[in-house]
């Protein structure tokens, strides 16, 4: 994303479900619909995501969310995860919960934020809660925007 915009907002969300799924399908409609609303109403071109599916002692299934979007467009995700939480909600499958510190404006070459949000990040890389899921189903996923070819642009 950087490659594509000076700055990037990334933000954080933890989604639970009511109940427990074998399958990501309700999350990756919410994916599709939420993207399609920032794009289109919001005017964001590109809307970078990446989550992880865990379930440690619970019953049924949680997701941690990072989305990725132009800090040039937004600086601060209210909005967005206010967006967030009518379509979770409209879907009736969950609840949305916002964490502290859940987003940093990310400039380009700016390797000490750069740092601070991947760590932030890999909270969602940890090992000991995932694999409780049919052996079909992702514990994780994520966007694939290709990155601009900066040489054409210097």
């Amino acid at each position: 994303m950087l490659s594509h915009h000076c700055k990037v907002l990334v933000y954080r969300l933890d989604m639970s479900t009511y109940d427990y799924s074998p399958s990501n399908k309700e999350l990756s409609d919410f994916i599709k619909r939420y993207r399609q609303r920032l794009q289109r109403s919001l005017g964001l071109k590109r809307v970078a995501y990446l989550w992880c599916r865990e379930q440690n002692k619970s019953d049924k299934q949680h997701y941690h969310l990072a989305f990725i979007v132009d800090a040039n467009k937004h600086q601060r995700p209210s909005l967005l995860i206010e967006i967030a939480k009518i379509y979770w909600n409209d879907m009736d499958i969950g609840t949305i919960h916002t964490p502290k510190n859940c987003y940093r404006v990310l400039k380009r070459n700016d390797s000490k934020t750069y740092q601070l949000v991947f760590e932030r990040l890999c909270y969602l890389a940890k090992v000991f809660s995932k694999g409780k899921k049919s052996p079909t189903t992702n514990d994780y996923e994520g966007s694939r925007i290709k990155p601009k070819d900066l040489s054409l642009s210097a």
